[in-house]
């Protein structure tokens, strides 16, 4: 029973195409008998272009030209390259001394007058001192240490982001490119379905069809048409989308992608997963991400020392006195109840050394 099943089922198929052809056929000659009868009455026009081939018929941009503009000129670029190119300076300033501190005393004597006693007395003076903070050796290299694994996550970030605009733009120029291709094959359907509507029509009219094949061919026609006004929409919403990612203006002119071309892959499955391990600027900046919250751990140890302050005063007296001169060292001891128990975090994230340790792995 399947065997007949499957004969009778290739019986229709056959049957099928052989009415189709047949009315193709048929559909050509009084295509071809209208045009000898109308070109035997009147003059031939010259074939006029539809405005869809009209439009495509600029010249074609180059992908390769629209990512250098998206490197140029996309917003999220430009943001994430600038803030890179700001952390970089962040190093230097944190790995610096602390400011220095310039101060200007009078001391006055028997009186709360500006320079009162001050030629009487041999305590009242006028001073100049200066002071400095010392950071504990080690605090400052570490704390260069973290900015610097910072800014290589942000430049790790940013090749992130120029990766992922440049990968959304050929993305949408593919699909851009497939739309234009399939809608000239369209426009030439539409042309063919059209001259086999009015051969059926026109068969219709003289009695040798019926009303049937009129109603396939209209419909087969508007189905089309209804393909070639989705095109056309899939098209504008294509071209907007690369127009924001160029950051052009929506109302500049459209664009025209390249004929698409086949092409082989170079690499092998090892060879892409060698070169994502290498290359991919995500396992960068979780690497360097990883490098900054060891460096701060060991940052945090290193406040649990003090810094030190010197500073250096120069005090005048009135000329028939001696002039003082006074120098300080003073240590700031840390409030170790403000300290970061980092002990404890590594308790409460307990996942922490086996993210790092896969990280440090890839």
């Amino acid at each position: 029973m399947q065997v007949i099943g499957s004969y009778r089922s290739y019986f229709v198929w056959t049957r099928n195409r052989l009415m189709l052809a047949v009315l193709f056929a048929g559909a050509v000659a009084i295509i071809g008998n209208a045009d000898a009868q109308e070109s035997s009455t009147q003059p031939k026009l010259p074939a006029a272009e539809s405005p869809a081939m009209a439009e495509h018929m600029g010249t074609p941009t180059s992908l390769h030209e629209l990512v250098q503009e998206a490197e140029q000129k996309n917003p999220q670029i430009a943001a994430s390259f600038h803030g890179w190119q700001a952390s970089r300076n962040v190093p230097k300033q944190v790995s610096a001394l602390p400011e220095t501190q310039l101060s200007v005393q009078q001391f006055s004597v028997g009186s709360p007058r500006p320079f009162a006693g001050y030629s009487n007395s041999d305590f009242a003076y006028i001073g100049f001192g200066a002071s400095q903070d010392l950071p504990y050796p080690g605090k400052r290299p570490l704390r260069a240490r973290v900015a610097q694994s910072e800014a290589d996550s942000m430049e790790a970030q940013t090749d992130s982001v120029r990766r992922m605009v440049i990968g959304n733009l050929k993305s949408v120029y593919f699909q851009l490119a497939y739309i234009q291709q399939t809608l000239g094959v369209l426009l030439k359907c539409d042309e063919l379905l059209n001259q086999v509507e009015q051969a059926a029509e026109a068969r219709y009219r003289v009695g040798q069809g019926n009303q049937q094949d009129v109603l396939k061919t209209q419909l087969q026609h508007t189905k089309i048409l209804q393909e070639i006004a989705h095109h056309h929409q899939e098209e504008g919403l294509l071209e907007a989308q690369i127009k924001q990612l160029l950051a052009r203006p929506q109302e500049s002119e459209d664009l025209i992608a390249e004929t698409l071309t086949s092409r082989t892959l170079q690499y092998t499955a090892t060879d892409l997963l060698q070169r994502a391990r290498q290359q991919n600027p995500d396992v960068r900046s979780k690497q360097a991400s990883i490098r900054q919250q060891d460096t701060q751990v060991e940052l945090a140890h290193k406040n649990f020392r003090p810094d030190f302050n010197v500073g250096y005063t120069y005090e005048h007296t009135a000329s028939e006195f001696h002039d003082y001169y006074m120098a300080t060292f003073g240590i700031r001891l840390p409030n170790r109840g403000r300290q970061v128990n980092w002990w404890s975090m590594s308790r409460r994230w307990p996942n922490w050394s086996v993210l790092r340790g896969w990280m440090c792995h890839e």
